[in-house]
């Protein structure tokens, strides 16, 4: 009934399908390294993850693929909360990066990338033509 679909609708227990299409992340660091670990599970393809580095700001993009079936157009949920679709999220790292020599890896649902920290800038001493 009407009344039913309206108290689910405001059931702030329903709103997490708007927070599912944000990735979660945790970012750390190493002595060596800038990580970023990002759960995507349901991901089974490599081609649906897409990894970008602009400076410090690390973008991650994937697509989590839901195949229809007969079966599933006869189903009738009362809740749907797994997130099926695309999903972006931009990390500022908290330390410069090398471009080079990034690392990824998937498993379990889990996307890691680990990237070398650059050395810190030097700080000379700018010598004066003083007069």
């Amino acid at each position: 009934n009407i009344r039913r679909k309206m108290e689910r609708f405001f059931d702030p227990a329903n709103w997490s399908i708007f927070q599912a299409q944000m990735l979660k992340a945790d970012v750390y660091e190493t002595d060596t390294e800038a990580v970023v670990e990002c759960a995507i599970p349901g991901v089974k393809r490599k081609e649906d993850i897409r990894i970008h580095l602009d400076g410090q700001q690390l973008t991650i993009q994937a697509e989590v693929q839901r195949k229809q079936t007969v079966e599933h157009q006869n189903r009738r949920f009362h809740r749907e909360e797994r997130y099926y679709g695309q999903m972006q999220r931009t990390i500022t790292l908290p330390h410069p990066v090398e471009e080079e020599g990034i690392k990824a890896s998937y498993r379990n649902g889990i996307l890691e990338v680990r990237m070398k920290k650059t050395a810190p800038a030097t700080r000379n001493w700018i010598d004066i033509d003083f007069q």
